[in-house]
């Protein structure tokens, strides 16, 4: 087997493994929450969906360009492209970071409060 044909193979392994044992872990972290705290409250379950989406799309994303980039050569120079402008991309990125911790700072004192308001009552 060449390097291109071993990782187009381990990459839809290592997404499956990967994936697994983050369901897995999730679905345990649910349990736990449930047992020990009474549940989520309503902004810790968003906030609780939206990290394992995300978690779940960097993986399966980073591990499909992995095998297209073994596989196409076109995807190969797109992200060759990208790693010559990664100096860039902090700065790119920096206004979704900015809103991002906005939101989720904004989040947690929300679910802060569901959960004293919770406990109280």
């Amino acid at each position: 087997m060449t390097g291109n044909q071993i990782a187009v193979v381990a990459a839809p392994a290592v997404v499956l493994v990967l994936g697994t044992y983050f369901v897995v872990s999730y679905r345990r972290n649910q349990r736990m929450a449930a047992r020990e705290f009474g549940g989520l409250t309503s902004a810790e379950a968003s906030l609780n969906r939206f990290h394992a989406a995300a978690i779940l799309l960097v993986i399966v994303g980073s591990m499909g360009l992995a095998a297209g980039a073994a596989v196409s050569t076109s995807i190969r120079d797109a992200l060759a492209d990208v790693g010559e402008q990664s100096r860039w991309l902090p700065l790119a990125l920096a206004p979704v970071a900015l809103l991002y911790g906005r939101w989720l700072s904004r989040t947690v004192r929300r679910a802060s409060r569901e959960r004293v308001t919770r406990d109280r009552g």
